[in-house]
């Protein structure tokens, strides 16, 4: 299996435009680009930091100031610790002010709810539990 090279690597970053330099290629499930790079499989973000400005400090994150994930400018890349990382990705979160559906309102705290798979809408989830019990009603 041949290895990519650094050339293989910028072919796959899109400079122009934006000051974003953003990943054209396919991303992973998360949203970041994602590819084989030195033998590993790596965030291309990290990739560029790397190629650019050398190491990232043992113990800490990189956080994309541009908040685009599919970014590998290290202008915009920030090395924080991990607690700090999720501080500022919070932020983003706690702004919202509707569910990720845009259907209901999430500024009331009693339409979130919290479980298994982190902080729901609490309306969204009564559809879902609802669908599951419809499908589970007529397969019965």
């Amino acid at each position: 299996m041949r290895r990519n090279t650094e050339a293989d690597f910028w072919a796959k970053v899109d400079r122009s435009g934006s000051s974003c330099w953003l990943w054209i290629a396919r991303p992973n499930s998360k949203g970041y680009g994602e590819l084989s790079f030195g033998g590993s499989k790596q965030k291309a973000h990290r990739v560029a930091y790397t190629l650019l400005r050398g190491e990232i400090p043992e113990g800490l994150h990189l956080d994309h100031l541009c908040r685009n994930r599919l970014c590998v400018n290290p202008d915009h890349l920030e090395p924080v610790t991990l607690a700090e990382n999720i501080r500022r990705g919070i932020t983003s979160y706690v702004l919202r002010t509707r569910c990720k559906a845009g259907l209901h309102d999430i500024t009331d705290p009693s339409n979130i709810v919290s479980g298994a798979h982190g902080r729901q809408c609490r309306a969204c989830k009564q559809i879902s539990r609802d669908k599951y019990n419809a499908r589970q009603a007529a397969t019965s």
